[in-house]
């Protein structure tokens, strides 16, 4: 099963990929963020604390080219009303987290905000631009904290309002926010043939599909396995769906597999400090990448032996089951006709059964005809002869 070579336009049929990630954004922002500007803590803005203290808090990201905190990952803080990164004593490795409580409101976060927050880190965190640094950490701060740091909180809105800020970072956030809703894992992709079995040479279509909402902008490669498969990448439409479409060339299995590589993380991955009264930290930059493969039988025509009355099943390409094939009735050969006991004296057959019974009805009529002579003779010679003496 192969192709000689890539085809520059793949065939669409239907792959459907129903893709839940975060691809073309759906919404733009009004304002362009301009590039570059960070303080020493990294990309954003020196901004001042709750109690009016200047230059002494942060809006964005943690990390190069500011202070390190995970080699050269960025890195957003999670409780705003805790020791920043400096005063943690160090990080543990990273780890995934299922469950949340906000140090803010002291309440359980509902798991589906952790997805949102990882899909905006993992997409949009790693970056050096300060105002979508200042954006992430807004967003963030939504999620995981909320109370008076969420985005309309009191405290949210005057860490977006101050005058070194600039003003397309509020925007920015908000559209993260609406996009996470929507498009936000986990993923799970699934690869469905439309048939399990075709001929050699036949075109074949795939169903693959990605769990989740519908999302433009996604690409997906797809390849008949082995050295010659045919293969190719589609970017799904606004529906959220792409078609394609491949020969299945050799006889065998051809094996399909599908992959939508670096969608936005969707499990938190945080750094533990050392330090407990220091701030929780999540890994910005972290994607996943879901993967799925299907297999399709080549259905040529089948040999198969039978003995009489067995029962045999042959798949056909185009049934759904097996149809139960009966070898063919064997008509028996006629009974031979009932033959009676030859005399005991009989003459050497020379030719058919026939013959012997005409041979042998033949001596029996001499026989009786000889009798009958016989008693007719005697009864003449009686009525012509005298009275005894």
């Amino acid at each position: 099963m192969h192709a000689p070579l890539v085809r520059a336009s793949v065939r669409l049929a239907a792959t459907v990929i129903a893709a839940a990630a975060v691809g073309t954004l759906a919404w733009s922002p009004a304002y362009a963020a301009p590039a570059g500007g960070h303080d020493k803590f990294g990309p954003g803005y020196s901004i001042p604390d709750s109690d009016g203290h200047a230059a002494s808090s942060h809006i964005g990201a943690y990390g190069p080219p500011g202070m390190a905190v995970y080699g050269n990952y960025e890195t957003f803080s999670a409780d705003p009303e805790r020791k920043g990164p400096g005063a943690a004593g160090g990080f543990s490795d990273p780890k995934t987290v299922d469950h949340w409580t906000s140090s803010v409101t002291g309440r359980p976060v509902p798991d589906a905000h952790l997805a949102y927050a990882s899909s905006i880190v993992g997409k949009y965190g790693q970056t050096r631009d300060a105002a979508q640094a200042a954006a992430v950490d807004a967003a963030v701060y939504e999620w995981l904290a909320g109370g008076t740091y969420g985005i309309d909180g009191a405290r949210g809105k005057q860490r977006l309002a101050y005058p070194n800020v600039d003003p397309s970072a509020r925007t920015t956030a908000l559209g993260y926010l609406a996009e996470a809703k929507k498009y936000a894992g986990p993923y799970r992709l699934t690869v469905t043939p439309k048939v399990t079995q075709t001929p050699a040479g036949k075109k074949v279509t795939v169903t693959a599909r990605l769990s989740g909402a519908k999302v433009p902008g996604i690409k997906v490669a797809l390849a008949e396995a082995g050295k010659d498969g045919e293969h190719g990448q589609v970017t799904t439409g606004q529906d959220g769906t792409t078609d394609w479409e491949f020969t299945a060339d050799t006889k065998g299995i051809a094996t399909v597999r599908a992959m939508a590589a670096n969608l936005p993380g969707a499990q938190l991955k945080i750094l533990t400090p050392r330090d407990s009264q220091a701030q929780r930290m999540l890994l910005a930059g972290d994607t996943t990448t879901p993967s799925a493969e299907t297999a399709i039988a080549d259905a040529a025509p089948q040999r198969f032996t039978a003995t009489p009355g067995a029962q045999v099943a042959v798949t056909l390409a185009d049934s759904k089951a097996p149809a139960p094939t009966s070898p063919p009735a064997t008509t028996p050969p006629p009974a031979a006709p009932h033959q009676p006991a030859m005399p005991s004296a009989q003459l050497a057959q020379t030719g058919s059964a026939n013959t012997t019974w005409l041979i042998g009805a033949g001596g029996v009529l001499v026989v009786a005809g000889g009798g009958a002579v016989w008693a007719g003779s005697r009864r003449w010679h009686q009525a012509h002869t005298p009275d005894s003496q």
